[in-house]
């Protein structure tokens, strides 16, 4: 399993990180589950 820090942007996107997508072969389209835990800091929205 790979993990990787991201930000939740507007409208509730996340993006994967490129090298990730590579590393677990997720193209566009494809279905993930994501495991969520709040690694805190501040929100720059």
């Amino acid at each position: 399993m790979s993990k990787a820090p991201t930000r939740v942007l507007k409208q509730g996107r996340v993006t994967i990180p490129a090298e990730v997508r590579r590393d677990l072969g997720i193209e566009h389209g494809d279905y993930v589950v994501i495991d969520v835990k709040p690694l805190g800091g501040d929100s720059d929205d």
